[in-house]
Formats: structure tokens, C-alpha cells, sequence
């Protein structure tokens, strides 16, 4: 069996300590902590390291050994360790892009406190998880100025098994908050084999297919960048699919790929009779590119378009 690791970083200058409030994700860090890949931990762990006795010990049992990068300037800074576990996933899904990701949606240090929001996503469909999978290890590393609290709030999917995913919990100056699931329906839903021709304009489709409906979400023709589909919302109810999908746009120090991109993203429903779908926006397209969503609305289909965050620059480490 293969073993996939997804690593973030994301290296905070200590020279932020003394401002507040500061948003984190409106600055570009280079890469840091490239050594921290894959965490082994069964359960998922929120840990703040303020000290070497601390790092070490964490390190030793996460990942058998000591690790240099942790140990840092502790008088200024700290590291804040948010690992989801080990979260299997079925192998196809895997090579369709299927994988377990933690987004941050917010970072904030205000009030000597560090607002974390993160979003935990697991790959839509019936194998979503799957014990007899490849285990995949989510892990990110912050290192950042010292704050007397740390308050990370959990969204997104929920796993199966409660007992390895993250907990709400308080203790000393760490608190994490865990919100309920937003995807209860995924295991209705599958990933569909993108075999369509190209589109060259950004829409959404409905149609009909041999075992329900089939939800078609083009993003249209854009040169290139690092462009991301992603579904961070699923709750199938009376019939009507209520659908948030993440249309993310992010840069990179360096891009290698083709030069010319078609993201979309293919569902294939159970039987309903209407989708709401609503597009979250994210990360400004690159100069010159015009094409993205519109809402519409139709019997069937409404599409709501979120552009709240769309001129947002954000960064490849946070994705």
C-alpha cells in the first residue's frame, strides 16, 4: 500500500508580534518546516509547542524522532501543530485528486490571541473513507509570534469514526471549538470521471444520468495559475440538493503545468429534484482573465455565485 502525505506550512515573521489585529493569510510567507511531512498520529491532535521539551516530545512520538525544525526562538514564537490523523481514503479517488484537505479560512492574531479558522473537507462519495484505503496524514505547521491564547474553530466534513477526529476541548490558553458536519450526505454523492469535451466559458449544468442527475461545473478557459474545485458543503433534504463548492485560484512561486487550463468539477446525484448550489469565491484570477461564475437561476438549478473573498490574493501554502 501507498502511503500519501499531504504537508502545509506556513512560516510567520516574528516582526508581527508587536501588531494587532493582524490577518495572516494577507501575506505572503515563503515556504518553512519542509521536514514536517506526515505526521503518524491515529487521532486527530491540535497541540501548541512553546517550549524545546515540548516540541521533542511531540515530535518523538509523532513522527519517531526529533525534529530540528521545531525547535525555534520560543522566547518569540510558537508552533501550532493542526493534525487531522490518519484518514484512509480508496485508492482510485486518490488518483482523481479525492484527498482529505484542511483549508484555513481565517487567521487572525488579535487580543494576544491566535483565530484560527480551519476547514476540514473529506473527497465526496461512498469510498470517501475507507478503512482498507491509503492512508493519507493532513498536517499543518504554524509558526507564529507568541500569543498568551490559541483558539482554533473545526468546519467542514465530520468522520465516521468520532473518536479520531478532532475534539472540542479547552485547556490552559488552547481552545478548539468543533462546528457541525457540513457534508452529511457526501457518501450520495461520487466523483464522476471528467471525460466531456473542454468549455471554454465558466457554467454549471444539470442533466440527467442512468442513476440520478449529474451536476457539471465548468470554470471555463484560464491560462496559467493553480486552480481548485472543491466541495465543502452536502446535504441532500426533501428531495433538493443544497451544494457549497470553493472555486479557488492561488499562487505559486512557480508554476509548471500546461498553459492553457479547464478546471471542472462532475457529480453524479441521487435522484432529486432541484440543486442550490452556492460557489465560494476565492483568490483573484490573474490579469487579464474574465472568465468566471455567474448566478443563475432556473427550475432545477439555482446557482448562487459568493465573490466576498474572489480579489482575495491567496497563497499555494494555505490550500
Amino acid at each position: 500500500m501507498r502511503t500519501r502525505i499531504i504537508p502545509f506550512v506556513i512560516a510567520l515573521a516574528p516582526v508581527l508580534a508587536g501588531q494587532a489585529p493582524i490577518d495572516l493569510l494577507d501575506t505572503y510567507f515563503p515556504p518553512g518546516m519542509a521536514g514536517l511531512c506526515g505526521p503518524r498520529l491515529e487521532a486527530a491532535r491540535v497541540v501548541v509547542l512553546r517550549g524545546d521539551d515540548e516540541a521533542r516530545a511531540f515530535a518523538i512520538t509523532a513522527f519517531g524522532e526529533d525534529k530540528k525544525e521545531l525547535h525555534i526562538d520560543f522566547a518569540k514564537e510558537q508552533i501550532v501543530a493542526l493534525c487531522w490523523g490518519t484518514r484512509r481514503v480508496a485508492r482510485d479517488l486518490l488518483y482523481r485528486d479525492g484527498l482529505p484537505q484542511m483549508p484555513i479560512d481565517r487567521a487572525v492574531i488579535a487580543d494576544q490571541t491566535l483565530q484560527i479558522r480551519l476547514r476540514t473537507l473529506l473527497p465526496v462519495g461512498e469510498h470517501g473513507e475507507d478503512p482498507d484505503g491509503c492512508a493519507t496524514y493532513p498536517s499543518i505547521f504554524l509558526h507564529t509570534p507568541v500569543t498568551q491564547r490559541v483558539l482554533v474553530e473545526v468546519g467542514g466534513a465530520r468522520c465516521r469514526e468520532p473518536q479520531t477526529d478532532f475534539q472540542p476541548s479547552r485547556d490552559g490558553g488552547l481552545e478548539v471549538r468543533v462546528l457541525p458536519d457540513s457534508m452529511p450526505s457526501r457518501a450520495e454523492v461520487e466523483l464522476a470521471a471528467d471525460d466531456a469535451p473542454a468549455h471554454l466559458t465558466a457554467c454549471v449544468e444539470l442533466k440527467p444520468a442512468a442513476h440520478g442527475r449529474r451536476l457539471v461545473i465548468n470554470w471555463g478557459e484560464h491560462p496559467p495559475a493553480c486552480y481548485a474545485l472543491d466541495v465543502v458543503e452536502l446535504r441532500i433534504q426533501d428531495g433538493v440538493a443544497h451544494i457549497a463548492v470553493r472555486a479557488h485560484v492561488f499562487t505559486s512561486c512557480s508554476y509548471q503545468g500546461p498553459p492553457v487550463l479547464w478546471p471542472r468539477l462532475v457529480l453524479d446525484l441521487p435522484p432529486v429534484r432541484r440543486v442550490l448550489l452556492r460557489i465560494e469565491r476565492q483568490g483573484s484570477l490573474t490579469e487579464g482573465d474574465t472568465c468566471d461564475f455567474a448566478p443563475s437561476t432556473s427550475k432545477e438549478l439555482c446557482v448562487e455565485v459568493d465573490r466576498s473573498a474572489a480579489d482575495r490574493e491567496v497563497h499555494c501554502l494555505l490550500r
